[in-house]
């Protein structure tokens, strides 16, 4: 029951280039390139209001919108006609989030420049140019396990050898070759292709994010990925190259599409660029399993207590879904657009397996619902195996499409910080002109939820280095490369594994929140194991918590003052998100307060 509502109010003017937490309130912000001008302005969510303000980030030019786009905005300058890529991150570790932007130039020459944040909820105009790069994205690492976030790719100036943009804390830029952090061996790193997938991600279960290429052979025309793996002191190594199963492949993106606790690769694919004959694709990541009790361990098995242990032998080779459009959609739009927007994963009812939005070939805005497999619809191996297929979901879902205008692509994103996605949906009219609506989920669920953020390390507060009393005090960014692993019993007593990833990928605007959001399904249980990995290359990167409460927020803070120092130094925040039944609770306890206490000094009376 239940259905998508249409926000009309929250309407604006523009295009969405990144989700950000600028003023480290810990509520998902827009960055937005407004239509018809030339920069990149932030609106705040304002939880008072439920709504989003507007505010300026530097100085650019003073123009007069409507109140649905940057009224009086002074802007970051960024030429929207060739704007190719907006990163937020804390470059460079202040505790404050600043603003990376791309443009590529008329020679193709791709221009960046980093717009450094200030302690007033703001960015400023000064930036720092860096060496510019090729249209082959460099995308956000931490590459040498300092939780300092850095670029990987090719210079303009040498486009044939891969190279590593670093950031230091004084705001300068350096570029360095980047085979340095690749061990020796026989093959090398590819040349990545224009545009890639690219991604930092943990692929092997150690809970330290590995590296994720997706290449292209010119000489051969082949399309495949590689895979290389964080060991920690001696680099990134090779472990798997492997072909696509398709020759036109769409952008590849993450999530662990059924829930065992593994990161498995989703694609769209088509026959020919035309777009025909077109598939949802899963490469399922294959792993050792969860162990049943904490009582039995090897290695047949993941012992619940050690959740990021690694396994060298995992692969995407023994289960892969190739899903035909025509099965999941009209007949009349099982056509997709491949590069018009990658697949959007997330979990909209809560269940704890994700679900897709799809931009087909005739602009319309679907939502595919996660179901079983069934050995009716799935093979075999998938069937034995719990995987998944989806459903159009089309009941309560109309008001998607009965916007006018082109739609030009779609987004998950938890509007209310309820723990509920919702779905913002772009589109421009007939004078070309961009605006961002929203939909409210008033689907009704009773899954719980587990929303997290992993900061970036920075001193959360009051420290030795640097100014001694900061206003305000410095909270940390969210940080590419995090991982979470939790473990939950159903309502059937089963238990499994469930992993996340914060920020995996970076470029094209990938859109990624700047939280993990998860549903949880129906439990009666707490959330019994919690694994929080970093990408810090040192023995123990991983922190684990228990009996966290569901429908929580948890902020995790990696902050080490001193280097000897593990994960028991870590910080974790827990915001407990009340339920809509929670005044009900209170008036019910204390009508039966009211009501015992009738009852005692009734008979307290007689009894005089």
């Amino acid at each position: 029951m239940g259905s998508l509502t249409h926000l009309p109010t929250l309407t604006i003017r523009g295009s969405l280039v990144a989700f950000g937490d600028v003023n480290s309130d810990k509520k998902a912000d827009l960055f937005v390139a407004p239509t018809g001008q030339e920069g990149v302005g932030f609106w705040l969510w304002d939880e008072t209001l439920h709504s989003f303000d507007s505010f300026s980030l530097v100085t650019a030019q003073s123009t007069s919108q409507s109140q649905q786009s940057l009224p009086q905005q002074l802007l970051v300058p960024w030429p929207a006609a060739n704007a190719a890529n907006a990163i937020p991150a804390d470059f460079d570790r202040d505790g404050i989030l600043d603003l990376l932007l791309m443009a590529t130039d008329a020679q193709g020459k791709l221009l960046m420049e980093v717009h450094w944040g200030s302690n007033q909820n703001s960015i400023n105009i000064t930036s720092s140019i860096l060496p510019s790069a090729t249209t082959a994205q460099p995308f956000l690492v931490d590459i040498d396990g300092s939780l300092s976030p850095a670029l990987l790719g090719y210079t303009y100036a040498d486009p044939s050898n891969l190279s590593v943009w670093s950031f230091t804390t004084n705001r300068t830029v350096s570029v360095s070759p980047a085979p340095a952090y690749f061990l020796n061996q026989s093959k090398s790193v590819c040349s990545y292709s224009s545009p890639h997938s690219n991604a930092f991600i943990d692929l092997n279960g150690d809970c330290l994010a590995d590296l994720f290429l997706t290449c292209f052979d010119k000489s051969t025309s082949r399309s495949y990925f590689q895979i290389w793996t964080n060991s920690r002191d001696n680099g990134f190594a090779l472990v798997i190259e492997q072909n696509f199963p398709t020759a036109y492949t769409g952008p590849v993106t993450f999530a662990d599409m059924d829930a065992d606790g593994t990161m498995d690769m989703v694609f769209n694919s088509c026959d020919d660029l035309a777009g025909k004959s077109c598939h949802i694709n899963i490469l399922y990541n294959s792993q050792i399993p969860l162990c049943s009790t904490s009582i039995l361990k090897g290695s047949s098995c993941r012992p619940v207590n050690d959740l990021c242990s690694a396994d060298e032998s995992f692969d995407f080779r023994s289960v892969y879904s190739k899903i035909p459009l025509q099965d999941v959609l009209p007949s009349a739009e099982e056509k997709i657009d491949l590069f018009a927007m990658p697949l959007r994963l997330g979990d909209f009812d809560k269940d704890g397996f994700p679900d897709i939005l799809i931009l087909t070939h005739t602009r319309y805005t679907k939502l595919l619902q996660s179901i079983p497999c069934t050995k009716f619809i799935c093979s075999n191996i998938e069937f034995s195996g719990n995987k998944r297929f989806f459903k159009t979901k089309t009941v309560g879902t109309e008001t998607l499409n009965a916007l006018e205008g082109e739609k030009t692509g779609a987004a998950f994103f938890d509007l209310y910080e309820d723990g509920t996605l919702d779905i913002l949906v772009f589109s421009k009219d007939n004078a070309k002109i961009e605006k961002i609506d929203f939909f409210r989920n008033d689907f009704y669920s009773d899954g719980f939820f587990l929303k997290s953020l992993v900061l970036n390390g920075v001193c959360p507060g009051w420290c030795d280095e640097g100014e001694k009393f900061p206003d305000p005090k410095p909270y940390g960014v969210n940080f590419a490369g995090a991982t979470l692993k939790y473990t939950v019993i159903d309502t059937n007593g089963q238990k499994h594994a469930t992993q996340l990833a914060q920020l995996p990928q970076s470029s094209y605007f990938a859109l990624n929140t700047p939280y993990t959001l998860a549903g949880l399904g129906r439990t009666n249980n707490y959330i019994e194991t919690l694994s929080v990995g970093t990408s810090k290359q040192k023995r123990d990167n991983v922190a684990t918590y228990y009996g966290m409460i569901p429908n929580s927020q948890l902020v995790i803070i990696p902050y080490e003052a001193d280097a000897d120092e593990g994960p028991s130094s870590w910080k974790l925040e827990m915001f407990i998100n009340p339920s809509k039944f929670v005044p009900w609770v209170f008036v019910s306890i204390l009508s039966t307060i009211v009501a015992f206490s009738g009852v005692v000094m009734f008979l307290h009376y007689f009894e005089m």
